[in-house]
């Protein structure tokens, strides 16, 4: 079964790690172009501007903030199984919600959407890949159900 780990890496805006997991388990079991079985683990890391442009820097030799990063990682020795990581910034959904008149939380889940896309090895280097992407995970937003508050 695989595992999803949610941490927090930024301190300014809170962010239910709950929520962001329950949406993740959902995508894992429910979108096609995902092989669940392919993956022991996957780790979503929610950030802000600095913490993604340092990560951005670093491994993709890009200047400046964005709004998700993921990698692929082979499993260990001995472990069967895909790692994945997704770094989404809450800061830019933050900041791109108030821009649309829309909700930081559904920003940050359109991140998520995004990283399991690339993680289910879809690309977005052209326009056409990128609409293409966008579409598919507008849909999986529309489909997903939040998990009820409890009081």
């Amino acid at each position: 079964m695989m595992k999803i780990a949610v941490s927090n890496a930024q301190g300014k805006f809170p962010v239910s790690s709950a929520d962001v997991r329950h949406f993740a388990s959902w995508l894992a079991e429910n979108i096609s172009e995902f092989r669940a079985g392919d993956w022991a683990e996957i780790s979503i890391v929610v950030t802000d501007d600095a913490g993604i442009s340092g990560i951005n820097e670093r491994f993709l030799n890009h200047s400046g903030p964005t709004d998700v990063i993921t990698f692929s990682l082979p499993p260990p020795p001995g472990v069967e199984g895909m790692r994945g990581e997704i770094y989404v910034n809450f800061e830019r959904a933050i900041s791109e919600a108030t821009r649309r008149r829309g909700e930081p939380s559904r920003e940050l889940a359109f991140y998520v959407a995004h990283g399991f896309d690339h993680l289910a090895g879809f690309d977005d280097r052209t326009p056409a890949m990128r609409a293409r992407m966008h579409k598919r995970e507008r849909a999986w937003l529309r489909q997903y159900r939040p998990a009820p508050a409890h009081p």
